[in-house]
């Protein structure tokens, strides 16, 4: 059985879905997910966007906020902050 947690994780990735006419590849996706997992400050942040748009073109809303929200994560674990 999963927990509270692990059900949130899931939900999101599945919101998180990338879109087949942004990249079709499976592969790639699976990269990406991990790249934008690694973000943890406006350095890394804007590193993997540039990364991004270099290899696959303008990233799209969903894209971005994805992006945003891995890094809002990560501070408030650093941040302690359980709850928003």
């Amino acid at each position: 059985m999963h927990s509270a947690i692990e059900w949130q994780k899931i939900k999101k990735l599945n919101f998180y879905i990338i879109d087949d006419n942004y990249i079709n590849d499976d592969d790639l996706k699976i990269e990406i997910h991990r790249k934008i997992n690694e973000i943890d400050s406006a350095d890394k942040f804007k590193e993997i966007k540039d990364e991004l748009e270099d290899r696959f073109g303008k990233l799209d809303e969903n894209i971005l906020i994805y992006m945003y929200e891995e890094w809002f994560e990560k501070l408030a674990e650093k941040l302690n902050i359980k709850n928003v």
